[in-house]
């Protein structure tokens, strides 16, 4: 016997939503494994860490969320993403959303009041609102201390295209008093900008002869903040100690706080009272202070009032020295040619000469190929993972990029607003989804909202239009060309 769905009881029924609950669980899986190789393991771990798959009678996929902090910036970043990814899966439409958990809101306020161990230390510390602050911290530093164990400056290859920058960090370190009190280093993804800050954590750590280092990326740096709000006047204030409190703050990705005036102004206050110590603010971004979206314009003349350093594409003989340095690590056995062959053939960062160095690696293991010769590197980079691999752009994708590098929202984009500064990021997603993916006028016009092909034609002309005289617009538009394959 059971209970109806009235309360009554009688014989018990097959629970119809049971195989729909099964199937949702196995297509939300498939979601995160994907999503997890889209965004990465971090910035996974940070913002779907914490997330569980609850029920739906609809068909869609319902997630539940800890705070209204993590609801509204997935609801506003991935949404569509996630969308995009479960419809591919499925083979329909599924809708997502969001939605407060009360367990997961449990589990966040408790794990918030837990005393935890200092790292380095090994012992606890006070209870309150530091040691709260402290724990959180010192977990996540455990966390990445491991997987950044590699990020050394000894192990830094310096060329022409980072020589600038390296020689910065490295005043950072030997000197108590650099000629700078700020340091900011910008340039393209994959280009070594978090080694350098990490090298320089290291570095300080392991001999700062009493210089006190914390590094944060600008993703962790705002979860910490809003946990203080949250948490009470003791745990901020514990926050701002231990970044006030240093001698040599590393925030990294300042793009992530580039268009949130309460991070702005939270950062400005740490900034002066860092400054007014004599300490060191260091700051990595893939683009010019003055190229970043809504920044304030008082914040961004302290940058540019310290050292601004730009690290560009490694050159031939950069290149050739990553990829020894790399072979040397994996234990390879290549030929000359074939670091060659390598550095020739891929240009663009170092994430990728390192990639494709592991992949050559995998291939010819399989095969069973001992020393590593041009002809089965090129066999390995035929078989999948190298030259000629182009990642597949979605309308989703496209969006993304461009709330990631504008600091607009999805929302916004979706609008009915027509200000202008939120209709010269649609036109450039309609731009950019029209060379990217192929799909027809009309496609995108219903994307947007059912919009005609007349206007989606416009608002190519126009993009068209600024290409030539907007710099910052045509970097972002031929690294994103360039990224799937079509540049």
């Amino acid at each position: 016997m059971g209970l109806n769905r009235n309360g009554t009881t009688g014989r018990a029924m097959p629970d119809i939503h049971r195989s729909e609950s099964i199937e949702q669980s196995t297509l939300w899986q498939e979601v995160c494994d994907q999503l997890k190789e889209q965004i990465g393991t971090r910035r996974y771990r940070l913002w779907f860490g914490r997330t569980e798959l609850q029920e739906s009678e609809d068909g869609g996929l319902c997630i539940g969320v800890p705070n209204a902090v993590v609801l509204g910036f997935l609801e506003d970043r991935y949404r569509t993403v996630l969308e995009d990814l479960a419809e591919r899966i499925s083979g329909r439409s599924v809708s997502v959303r969001f939605r407060i958990s009360a367990r997961l809101f449990r589990e966040a306020r408790r794990s918030q009041s837990e005393v935890a161990a200092v790292q380095g230390g090994g012992t606890a510390v006070e209870a309150g609102g530091e040691s709260s602050a402290k724990s959180s911290a010192a977990g996540a530093a455990a966390e990445a201390a491991e997987s950044h164990k590699r990020m050394r400056l000894e192990d830094f290859i310096v060329g022409d295209c980072n020589r600038m920058a390296y020689a910065a960090s490295m005043e950072v370190i030997r000197l108590r008093a650099p000629r700078f009190n700020s340091l900011y280093v910008y340039g393209e993804h994959g280009l070594g900008k978090t080694h350098l800050l990490r090298g320089i954590e290291q570095s300080l750590r392991e001999n700062g002869r009493g210089r006190e280092a914390v590094y944060a990326p600008a993703e962790g740096w705002t979860n910490e903040f809003f946990r203080g709000l949250r948490g009470g006047p003791d745990l901020m204030q514990a926050f701002r100690n231990r970044y006030r409190g240093c001698d040599v703050m590393l925030l990294d990705d300042m793009r992530f706080l580039s268009s949130k005036a309460t991070l702005q102004g939270e950062f400005s206050h740490t900034f002066d009272a860092l400054a007014g110590r004599g300490k060191v603010v260091v700051m990595a971004a893939e683009v010019h202070p003055r190229e970043l979206p809504r920044l304030d314009a008082s914040l961004c003349n302290r940058i540019m009032s310290g050292l601004v350093v730009k690290v560009d594409r490694p050159d031939l003989e950069t290149r050739l020295a990553i990829l020894k340095r790399k072979g040397e690590e994996l234990g390879l056995e290549c030929e000359e040619d074939v670091y060659e062959l390598l550095a020739e053939s891929y240009r663009q960062d170092v994430r990728e000469l390192e990639g494709v160095l592991q992949s050559v690696r995998a291939y010819t293991q399989l095969e069973g190929v001992g020393r590593i010769d041009v002809e089965s590197a090129r066999r390995a980079l035929r078989s999948g993972g190298g030259r000629g691999y182009v990642p597949q752009a979605t309308a989703a994708h496209v969006e993304q990029a461009v709330i990631e590098r504008f600091g607009v929202s999805r929302s916004d984009l979706h609008s009915r607003m027509r200000s202008r500064g939120i209709t010269r990021y649609r036109h450039l997603c309609m731009y950019l989804i029209r060379k990217l993916t192929g799909e027809s006028l009309e496609q995108i016009g219903a994307y947007y909202g059912k919009k005609n092909h007349s206007t989606v034609r416009h608002a190519i002309r126009k993009v068209e239009g600024q290409l030539d005289g907007d710099a910052v617009l045509r970097r972002f538009v031929d690294d994103l060309l360039r990224r799937y394959g079509q540049l």
